[in-house]
This record gives C-alpha cells, sequence and structure tokens, in this order.
C-alpha cells in the first residue's frame, strides 16, 4: 500500500478532514527531557562513560554509569554542559568530538532542536567501567 493511500485510508478512519499541524498547537520539550536525551547519546559513544565525583584521577578507578548533563533551552536552540569520562588510554579529543557530534545528531532527530553549544568536562580517566571487584584472599 503507498503512503498516500495509507494516509487516505487513515484520515477517512479518524474524519472526513484533519486539523493541519500548524493550527493544532505546538510541544514545547522539558529541560530535563533534553538531558535524557543527551544522557543517553553520551552513553553510546564508545569509550564516553559517566563521571564520579570529585576532582580529576588517572588509572585505577571505576567509571559512572551515566554522565552528568545540564540542558538550557531558548526556543528550538540548547545550549549543553556534560560532566563525563573516558576510558584510558582512549584519545580524549577524539572521544569528546564524536560525543560532540552524537548530541548534535540526536537532538536534531529526536526533537528537532538545533545545538548551539556543548561544553564538556572530563572528570576522569578510568581504566575500567562499572564497580571495582574485590579481591578474596
Amino acid at each position: 500500500m503507498s503512503e498516500v493511500s495509507t494516509a487516505t485510508a487513515l484520515a477517512e478512519r479518524v474524519g472526513p478532514e484533519l486539523t493541519p499541524a500548524e493550527e493544532r498547537g505546538e510541544l514545547i520539550l522539558a529541560e530535563r527531557v533534553v538531558e535524557k536525551i543527551v544522557t543517553q547519546a553520551v552513553a553510546e559513544v564508545d569509550q564516553a562513560v559517566g563521571a564520579s565525583r570529585g576532582r580529576l584521577r588517572v588509572g585505577r578507578t571505576r567509571a559512572a554509569p551515566r554522565a552528568r548533563v545540564a540542558a538550557r533551552l531558548d526556543g528550538d536552540i540548547v545550549s549543553v554542559r556534560v560532566v563525563m569520562s573516558v576510558l584510558w588510554p582512549a584519545s580524549v579529543p577524539a572521544v569528546t568530538q564524536r560525543v560532540r557530534e552524537r548530541i548534535a545528531r540526536q537532538l536534531l532527530e529526536l526533537a528537532s532542536l538545533r545545538l548551539a553549544e556543548v561544553e564538556i568536562d572530563v572528570a576522569d580517566l578510568p581504566t575500567g567501567y562499572g564497580t571495582a571487584r574485590r579481591r578474596v584472599r
């Protein structure tokens, strides 16, 4: 079935005439929704992980599961601040660039938002992910 005939069939079932989208109102996203989209986008980038609280550490630390994110909306333009970690020994500039690209793409595709800026703070360079294992002696 073609798209035109599918749309026609739907219109006949719903009613003879649908109100045009421009006249139905607008969708307003909360900043919290945008923050969730950004958090998921960061999680989808290899070598990018969450940040534990505290000062920069390198080496035998474990990463938190999710990045910390704050978003500020102004109409359809968003500014984002991300606190995350990059798994050691990955390239910090390469990983943060992939994170920026993923965030911009996800915001545009999922919410039709344009990205003004992304501020990324790398809090840790952990060697592992998840909770530390205890050694039994």
